[in-house]
């Protein structure tokens, strides 16, 4: 299993950070695209593993954080109040275009 972290930023110059997981032994695979719901992140909970497990079945798995969810470190759990006060559901769409047309 490989695994990519990195991080773009998008039209509206907001950093999205990303993980990318596939395995390289099998070949041409479908994209998998994982969306985070309200109040939470890339890295949250059992997401990892959702998306380990989806790349392990075949698929390239992507998962990001939305750029103005307000998480600035998921990690150390440090958030970025002001930036989630920003976010609008078009923000979020936004983001997901620009992610699928990278």
């Amino acid at each position: 299993m490989i695994t990519i972290s990195d991080s773009i930023v998008n039209d509206v110059g907001s950093n999205i950070e990303y993980k990318i997981n596939f395995d390289e032994e099998k070949g041409s695979q479908p994209a998998f695209l994982f969306l985070h719901g309200f109040k939470a992140y890339k890295d949250w909970g059992f997401y990892p593993f959702l998306c380990e497990s989806v790349a392990s079945s075949g698929a390239i798995s992507i998962r990001f954080d939305f750029s103005l969810a307000g998480v600035a470190d998921g990690e150390n759990l440090i958030y970025d109040n002001d930036s989630f006060a920003r976010n609008t559901i078009s923000q979020e769409v936004s983001d997901a275009k620009f992610i699928l047309n990278k």
